[in-house]
């Protein structure tokens, strides 16, 4: 199609089910857990703290919210 983009299979954003954020032991940053829908094992990711700040800011920017 002009003008439009079209997404099929793998290209459709998959489905966030449940997260989790708590402190990492023995480091300053935060773990990060993500569920997705269709994946047996949740994806973990290491955040600094100005890491999990931006992604804040990021995530209440888009719903709408003041930082």
């Amino acid at each position: 199609m002009e003008g439009c983009s079209i997404l099929i299979g793998q290209d459709m954003p998959q489905i966030l089910e449940n997260w989790f954020a708590r402190p990492s032991v023995g480091s300053e940053g935060f773990r990060l857990t993500l569920e997705v829908a269709g994946q047996i094992k949740p994806f973990e990711l290491f955040l600094t703290p100005t890491e999990a700040k931006v992604l804040a800011s990021f995530l209440c920017a888009a719903n709408g919210d003041a930082a």
